[in-house]
């Protein structure tokens, strides 16, 4: 029983000083991000289509999606889409990687 209280003791005292450094740790990060935001805001590069503005990503957004149609079209042509394993998120890591390919193929600097 008394060494219960004693080890209650002492990791009282060791999460105080965890608590603490996190505690600072956590200021640090939210500074950093929140100093970080506006310097980071004007990295997207944005492009006039008929007079609207639209950003980059979005531009890959839809092209991804554009080439994830032409390939399950093609692999359903092909007769390979009964061995699709779970097709749902077969084609989205399918769509993701047509996108950030896309990304990475036109506006990597």
């Amino acid at each position: 029983m008394i060494c219960r209280v004693s080890c209650f003791k002492y990791s009282a005292k060791a999460f105080q000083k965890v608590s603490q450094t996190t505690s600072w740790k956590n200021a640090a990060r939210s500074a950093a991000l929140l100093l970080g935001i506006p310097l980071l805001s004007a990295c997207d590069p944005i492009f006039s289509i008929d007079g609207a503005f639209f950003p980059a990503w979005l531009l890959c957004m839809v092209g991804g999606g554009f080439m994830l149609g032409a390939i399950r079209w093609a692999v359903y042509r092909m007769g390979l889409e009964p061995f699709v394993g779970p097709k749902v998120f077969v084609y989205f890591c399918v769509y993701l990687t047509c996108t950030l390919g896309l990304w990475l193929g036109f506006f990597h600097r």
